[in-house]
């Protein structure tokens, strides 16, 4: 049975889940439960976690018994690359994007309209599933001076080297 519940697998704490929150205050907000946990910690608790959507963020070649196994046990797969696909050699789009495990995913979130369309270009049978979303890391960076979460590493660079250009 389905229920309304998002698993956010994190590999690396500090690189993805300030990104990460956004969105699950969005879900929050539609009274859909949100879990944060890590993807080793996740697969080693695969048979008793309820099954539900699992936000995805490569379906590479690498992980084909990964996302084999969580269809099996029942969970809705939807993935948001973690890289975008901005390069053009078909290859490397076709290594980013596993054809076999887009199959088994809900939706791809795409980065823009280019990734969009150059995942459309090799997967046409797919293209119901390719949805441009963008990413919400850059929607921190894109609203940098509204956002507040990192006020106190700003004043801290700032005393340690003054105004600087990144």
């Amino acid at each position: 049975m389905y229920t309304k519940k998002v698993y956010f697998l994190i590999e690396t704490k500090k690189r993805e889940l300030n990104s990460q929150l956004p969105v699950i205050n969005e879900l929050i907000q539609k009274n859909i439960e949100c879990y944060i946990i890590s993807k080793k910690q996740f697969l080693s608790k695969i048979d008793i976690i309820n099954p539900g959507v699992i936000l995805l963020k490569s379906i590479g070649s690498r992980n084909i018994e990964i996302i084999k196994n969580l269809k099996k046990k029942g969970h809705k797969l939807i993935c948001l690359d973690s890289e975008g696909i901005s390069f053009l050699h078909k290859k490397q789009v076709k290594d980013r994007v596993n054809e076999k495990n887009l199959k088994e995913m809900e939706y791809f979130f795409c980065w823009g309209n280019k990734s969009l369309n150059i995942l459309k270009k090799y997967f046409p049978k797919f293209s119901k599933k390719l949805v441009t979303t963008g990413n919400p890391k850059f929607d921190l960076i894109k609203n940098f001076k509204k956002n507040k979460i990192y006020n106190s590493e700003i004043k801290e660079i700032k005393k340690n080297y003054g105004n600087y250009i990144l």
